[in-house]
């Protein structure tokens, strides 16, 4: 689809809530079309509203680290992983983010 969602559609709102669905697109469209400060600021609307989303965590951990962010990126990503120890994505992505920040140790540990 080409969208920056999460594997196996973790990010997906809970069901029956339109308006969830509706931001989560928008928050997609956002970040694809660069803008990454809107895009920030309603993943964290809808966290507001459902803070144990795995995939909203992991797509706002996507987002500050196209924002330069890495340390709130891999932050957010731990999050993302704490809430579904499953979804081994999450992790490396945070091992991915911290590496290019140059903590080297620290994506070791991941």
């Amino acid at each position: 689809q080409g969208k920056t969602a999460p594997a196996q559609g973790k990010t997906a709102p809970a069901q029956g809530k339109p308006v969830g669905d509706a931001l989560f697109a928008k928050a997609v469209r956002a970040a694809q079309a660069g803008r990454l400060a809107e895009a920030e600021a309603i993943y964290r609307r809808m966290l507001g509203a459902d803070p144990r989303n795995a995939g909203l965590w992991a797509n706002l951990g996507l987002v500050l680290a196209r924002r330069g962010r890495s340390d709130e990126a891999v932050a957010a990503l731990r999050k993302a992983s704490a809430l579904d120890p499953s979804t081994a994505e999450f992790p490396g992505r945070g091992a991915l983010i911290a590496l290019r920040a140059g903590r080297a140790s620290e994506a070791e540990a991941e």
